[in-house]
Parts: structure tokens; sequence; C-alpha cells
């Protein structure tokens, strides 16, 4: 078991100022004090703390129209990989790739979201990992291309793609692209950060 301090109630209101730095949410905020402190009713302490900020609020989740129609499950790591563009965003383009076993995160910051690019990344992935059995991706000309079919197909990868306007069928990326977005714009409008890179994950 993880030992943790007690906090005195005078210092409460610090604690739960550090631990929503970055605004990760409220279980997330949970999960990080039970390794670190306790005290009385802490969970709900975090819950009330967390309402109260407008920041949070502004930028939570929207309830879900539809309950989500979950895909077949990866059994490995690096099995399946989900690849997507988040961006311009902060004037940036970002890459992100997410394992569909481990909901491991990469992320690139590009600033020409080329199909070289794209290609570029990858390699490094997979010099690192391993050559997934797929990539699904969206319809985004990058991954459209032929030399991205070229390097899928030199390279043994099933490459499947999106519906055409429906990216949640892409959803493993598209959350971490939501995840992404929300904390960058809560770190900065909170903390006024100018340079997305400052932020804390």
């Amino acid at each position: 078991m993880t030992d943790r301090l007690v906090i005195p109630e005078c210092f409460r209101q610090c604690i739960l100022k550090q631990l929503q730095r970055g605004h990760p949410g409220i279980e997330r905020m949970k999960t990080i004090a039970r390794s670190h402190v306790f005290w009385p009713e802490i969970d709900a302490a975090i819950k009330t703390f967390v309402k109260q900020c407008s920041n949070c609020a502004s930028h939570s989740k929207s309830p879900p129209k539809l309950p989500p129609q979950p895909g077949p499950q990866a059994k490995t790591p690096w099995e399946r990989i989900h690849i997507v563009f988040a961006g311009p965003f902060f004037d940036q383009h970002f890459l992100v790739v997410v394992d569909a076993h481990s909901k491991w995160p990469e992320i690139r910051i590009l600033r020409s979201p080329s199909t070289s690019a794209v290609i570029e990344f990858l390699e490094e992935l997979f010099a690192r990992f391993e050559n997934p059995s797929t990539i699904i991706s969206d319809n985004g000309s990058q991954f459209t291309s032929e030399q991205f079919l070229s390097f899928c197909a030199s390279n043994g990868i099933q490459h499947l793609r999106s519906a055409p306007y429906h990216p949640q069928s892409n959803g493993q990326a598209e959350r971490f692209v939501d995840t992404l977005k929300r904390s960058m714009l809560k770190i900065n409008e909170g903390e006024k950060l100018t340079d997305p890179l400052q932020a804390e994950f």
C-alpha cells in the first residue's frame, strides 16, 4: 500500500490547487491524490473544487449523442494504431498516434503536415517499437496519397480509413485529440501560457 501524507485542513486548498495544475479533470486528480495525500472525504473535496473552476467547466465534454460502439479489441501492443492530425492549433499541426491496446500516445509537431513528414515520423516510431499490423486513419490527403499507400504496402501494413464525415470511427485517436485540445485550452487560459510546449501533460 502506498504511503500518503495526511494533510491538515489549513493546507488542503493549497494541495487542491497543486493537484489541479494543468486542469487534468476530476478522475485524474483523484488518481494523483491517492498516490500522495489523504484527508477525510478528499474525493468530494476534489469534485467540488473542479466544479467551481470556470476553465474546466467551459472546456468540459458534452454528453455523447449515442453510446459508442466498440470495435474489435487489439490483443497485443502495437498490433493496431490510430493516426490523425490535430490542428492547426496554436498555429501548429499535431500528428497524433495512439496504440489501440495500451492507449499509449505519441505526438509530433509538424510545421509542414505532408505525407513525407508523416512517413518520417512513423518510421521513427516503428524503429522504436515495431511495424503494426494495421493503421487506422481518417481520409486526409496525407493518408490517401500513393506515397502513403506504397509505404504501408511495402511494410506489410493493412491501412483502413474511417468513413467520410464520421471521425468517431477513428475514435481512439479522435478521443485523444479532444483530450489534448481541451487540456491545452484550459492550461493556456488558466495559466496564460503563450507557448503550448510549456504545457505539462
